[in-house]
């Protein structure tokens, strides 16, 4: 009888650390290191559909989190960018047509650096608003193919991070679709969680053992 009794005490012990351990693994990585916006432009449900599917692969991404909004929400997104940079995550912005125009001054009202924004055709009227200088990395996808969008951006004179422009060959309702944009972007959030991410300690060398003569 006294064996049979101590048998659930003995499991407590072993499963009651386990179990705190996996609650301990489990917040960490439902923890996010980034936080990804992707923002739509005018009628955005009918236009710009990649955003939604972009947020899909990002959010494949461990420590990644990603939400779709649309333009029109530019004082949301800026209430929740800062708090998602005041609770230590980094800010990613993606915007489409009217989108990109709205993540450039969500970026620009941040209260600290955004690593990466990326805009997707956004319109030559009205003109966009200049890079904001707490942007490091700035994408530009712009195409020459019909009268939306076409719009290359301007940095303002305090910005000193890094603008690279892409002239595209897609539709502007097809160009925020493009599987090569979204490859580009998954790749460069994945750089910024792998920067934040400490890196595993290498493997003790083995040691070697000189025998006595």
């Amino acid at each position: 009888m006294t064996s049979f009794l101590l048998r659930p005490a003995r499991l407590a012990q072993w499963l009651l650390p386990a179990l705190a351990f996996a609650l301990t693994c489990h917040a960490a990585v439902a923890e996010p290191l980034v936080q990804v916006y992707a923002i739509r432009g005018f009628a955005g449900v009918m236009f710009s559909r990649g955003m939604n599917q972009l947020c899909d692969e990002l959010a494949r991404i461990p420590r990644v989190a990603c939400a779709v909004a649309d333009f029109h929400e530019e004082a949301a997104l800026e209430r929740r960018g800062a708090a998602a940079i005041a609770a230590g995550q980094r800010l990613v912005l993606v915007g489409h047509s009217l989108g990109a125009h709205a993540a450039l001054r969500v970026a620009a009202a941040m209260p600290g650096d955004v690593p990466l924004i990326v805009t997707i055709d956004p319109n030559w009227f009205p003109e966009p608003p200049l890079v904001p200088p707490n942007a490091r990395t700035v994408l530009n996808y712009y195409q020459d193919v019909d009268v939306l969008g076409r719009a290359r951006l301007q940095p303002g004179t305090a910005f000193r991070g890094e603008l690279h422009q892409f002239l595209r060959r897609e539709a502007h309702v097809l160009i925020d679709r493009s599987t090569e944009i979204h490859s580009a972007i998954v790749s460069h959030t994945r750089s910024i969680v792998a920067n934040l991410t400490p890196a595993a300690a290498p493997a003790p060398a083995p040691q070697v053992r000189t025998p006595r003569r």
